[in-house]
């Protein structure tokens, strides 16, 4: 929980594995994917689907087939939970977690809740390729007297991503997320972004697509907006997951390739200001789950650590592309700043670390990559982490091959429009550890996981600038938002 997108607090409350045996059901296991959503009377209400189950619904062919509920809370730490309430059950060919996004109240007073499948529970294809399907629900209230939970058919299938329909993804939608009334929005509120986390078989999808759509009506089918997005209204709100494709002559999307790695993933938007994340225009901040490897680079055997991603907000530009920003709220970490200029020294400002880039070029200036090198363990800068423009390429890159230790595909890479003359790219860069984040122009995003070497790889400096680049940069120590006093680094 957290009262300013900066320091958040751990709330003791979260629905609990409970014995379940609704109508033949049976199931002790711990809630799986879901959401929290507030009620009609102004409750947090928790829905989800039990993770795995010995037996199924009476009547229903599968042991994992069990309904969609949903627990509301009665205090605000989320501790004192209400009775489950069945809304209605699912069936499918496999077992699959469902991941529903944030019910909805749309514009005719309905609620609407969202499934993430495939579309091969006829044909029961795995791999799919048709690709991911979200079924659609509708009801007249969210629970309880009223409600009457209802399937309308599929909203929404899709095989295709931002690399293009071959092969395709091949898999269900993951981690679904629909939201609506973005800031910017040159339709008046009326574009809605649907979101999907899948791996893509690890081939050619990333983690944090985006679909730019519409719905003429509520209930009705999503359209895609091929003119949005980065390719066929498909695009990335992280591209941390591709990387820079050495055999391709292409730029842009059409230089990179999917790695084997996904970095940041799972990405949601928050409902504290308006639950209503799809038909009311309103703020809308996402946050994520960043991933460092599959395993601990620094323990062998165990898990990778991971933490939630730096919250972000999201509006749409007027060619319908997801732009983002840091939230401003965390400029209350900024200690101390210094002026990185482009004869200027090496600057050594900690392993938390904000800096604000501009670069400004005529075309075909250089064909070398510039930007940034964050946490340098020494005045060489070999050992760094490297934000950069490829302007053959048109791309943003983040290179921690010298910072990489193991880690798998050390640089990620993702499209950033080629420079027109006398055109700005800006950087905005945070480095916190063992993570480095970009977000260039407001529009294209990498996230990297790094292993410094030690606890002094502090230094900040230019890389690759010239003469024919004015370049500057805004450099801040960053204080510690959420983990108190730090760990010792190893």
């Amino acid at each position: 929980m957290s009262e300013d997108l900066v320091h958040f607090t751990h709330v003791p409350g979260a629905p609990r594995a409970i014995h379940e045996t609704y109508k033949g059901m049976d199931s002790t296991t711990t809630p799986c994917s879901g959401f929290v959503t507030i009620d009609e009377d102004g409750r947090p209400c928790a829905g989800f689907r039990q993770c795995t189950s010995t037996k199924g619904v009476n009547g229903q062919p599968h042991r994992w087939d069990v309904p969609m509920e949903l627990r509301c809370a009665y205090d605000d730490d989320m501790t004192e939970w209400g009775d489950s309430e069945m809304l209605f059950n699912v069936s499918f060919f496999r077992a699959l977690p469902y991941d529903p996004p944030r019910p909805w109240i749309d514009t005719d007073g309905k609620w609407y809740m969202l499934v993430s499948l495939d579309a091969c529970n006829d044909t029961h294809e795995h791999p799919c390729p048709a690709g991911g399907q979200v079924d659609i629900y509708r009801s007249d209230k969210l629970h309880g007297d009223g409600a009457n939970w209802e399937k309308i058919g599929y909203m929404f299938r899709e095989h295709r991503t931002v690399l293009g329909g071959n092969p395709g993804s091949g898999v269900e939608f993951v981690t679904s997320d629909y939201i609506g009334g973005l800031p910017g929005d040159p339709n008046n509120g009326l574009t809605r972004i649907f979101l999907n986390n899948v791996d893509g078989l690890k081939c050619c999808a990333g983690t944090t697509s985006y679909t730019v759509g519409y719905q003429e009506k509520p209930g009705d089918y999503f359209h895609i907006i091929t003119e949005g997005g980065y390719k066929n209204g498909v695009g990335m709100i992280d591209w941390g997951a591709f990387t820079v494709n050495l055999t391709s002559n292409g730029t842009g999307v059409d230089a990179l390739q999917r790695t084997w790695y996904q970095a940041l993933s799972m990405m949601r938007t928050l409902g504290s200001e308006d639950a209503n994340q799809v038909a009311h225009s309103s703020r809308k901040v996402i946050v994520g789950w960043n991933q460092y490897d599959l395993t601990n680079p620094k323990i062998p055997g165990k898990p990778a650590p991971s933490s939630m991603s730096i919250p972000r907000d999201l509006s749409l530009s007027p060619k319908l592309v997801l732009n983002q920003q840091f939230v401003p709220e965390l400029k209350k970490l900024r200690l101390n700043n210094s002026l990185l200029a482009y004869n200027s020294s090496i600057i050594h400002a900690g392993m938390q670390v904000e800096v604000v880039a501009s670069f400004v070029m005529s075309v075909n200036a250089t064909t070398e990559q510039f930007g940034v090198s964050v946490l340098g363990c020494d005045d060489s800068m070999q050992a760094a982490t490297r934000v950069v423009y490829d302007p053959m390429r048109g791309l943003l890159v983040v290179n921690a091959t010298t910072q990489g230790h193991g880690i798998r595909a050390p640089v990620a890479a993702g499209p950033l429009d080629p420079l027109e003359d006398g055109q700005t790219i800006n950087m905005h860069i945070i480095a916190d550890h063992s993570y480095v984040v970009v977000i260039a122009n407001n529009v294209t995003a990498v996230t990297r996981p790094v292993v410094p070497i030690n606890d002094g790889c502090g230094r900040v400096s230019f890389s690759g600038v010239t003469e024919s680049i004015q370049a500057k940069a805004e450099v801040y120590t960053l204080d510690s938002a959420n983990n108190g006093e730090l760990l010792p680094f190893n």
